[in-house]
């Protein structure tokens, strides 16, 4: 009885440490890539608004343009859907879009 008792300890035992072995060389690396979110709107208080903005339509004007409005935010390669953008925005300037306009991002002319 005690052998069986040892033999699902020793198991159990082993099964753990596969799991840790394992796990210990996954990557937490984030990713290297990048995408680009273009603002679509004319309204700058606009800014902080994740449905303005679009990585698959270029923006309105010139990116080089102006600095009335924000042109562009880099986000990492998996902010890709408008949900995983407004976290972003959250995180990162506090869904405001003073804090927006404030950054070191590009910035382009209104339309």
């Amino acid at each position: 009885m005690f052998k069986k008792i040892n033999l699902g300890y020793a198991s159990l035992i082993l099964g753990l440490s596969l799991t840790l072995v394992t796990s210990a060389f996954k990557s937490t690396e984030k990713s290297k890539f990048s995408r680009t979110w273009y603002f679509q709107s004319n309204n700058v208080t606009e800014a902080a608004d994740e449905t303005k903005y679009s990585y698959l339509l270029p923006p309105p004007t010139s990116c080089d343009s102006g600095t009335a409005l924000p042109c562009s935010l880099v986000t990492p390669d998996d902010v890709d859907t408008p949900e995983e953008l407004e976290a972003y925005i959250d995180g990162n300037y506090h869904g405001n879009y003073t804090e927006v306009m404030a950054a070191p991002i590009e910035k382009r002319a209104q339309l």
